[in-house]
């Protein structure tokens, strides 16, 4: 007797209460990450607002779509940790199997930004990546480091980078976390606006 049922689809992403345009914002994102188009994305709001909900939301939302996602939580206990966020993203960072005998192990205190880039990129070729922060201002300044500079090298990789900030309105400067910081004013008390982390 053989088993005729249709193969499991995904379970449908459920809505969130009135965050309709947000939702439909990212699932955009989503697609265009698909199609091989980067993106860079923030949810802003104040705390309790559901920015975590949104980033849950989304995450599960490209998975179903077929998006390989990696997660992080940031935190302000954790912002001495050099590469803490990094590490958490374990996954899409795996060094690889067998190192190099000709090149010397980088010391612990070496900056790695350049080697995390390329591997994200590596990553993304392979197959479309959603890259997601929470909390954000938390994050250590190594990682935001190489969050900034991941950002900025984006273009022609199926790389989506997502993340979570709280509080409301423009990040303080371009220089300090968002090299082109852009928002929207509308009725929501949360939203996501395409920019860096």
């Amino acid at each position: 007797m053989t088993d005729e049922r249709p193969p499991r689809r995904p379970p449908a992403t459920p809505p969130l209460a009135g965050r309709t345009p947000e939702q439909r914002l990212l699932a955009g994102l989503v697609e265009n990450l698909r199609a091989g188009r980067p993106a860079l994305a923030e949810i802003r709001g104040l705390p309790g607002t559901g920015r975590s909900a949104l980033l849950e939301w989304a995450a599960h939302h490209a998975r179903a779509a077929g998006v390989h996602v990696e997660s992080a939580q940031a935190s302000w206990e954790e912002t001495g940790q050099r590469y803490g966020v990094v590490a958490q993203l374990r996954a899409a960072f795996a060094p690889p199997a067998a190192a190099d005998p000709a090149r010397p192990p980088a010391p612990a205190t070496a900056d790695r930004t350049a080697d995390l880039c390329r591997a994200a990129r590596t990553a993304a070729r392979a197959h479309p990546l959603l890259i997601v922060v929470d909390d954000v201002q938390w994050t250590d300044p190594c990682s935001l480091r190489w969050l900034r500079a991941q950002a900025r090298r984006l273009a022609g990789v199926p790389l989506m980078l997502l993340t979570a900030r709280a509080g409301t309105g423009p990040t303080p400067s371009r220089s300090a976390s968002n090299p082109a910081p852009w928002t929207t004013n509308g009725p929501s008390p949360t939203t996501p606006s395409p920019s860096a982390p």
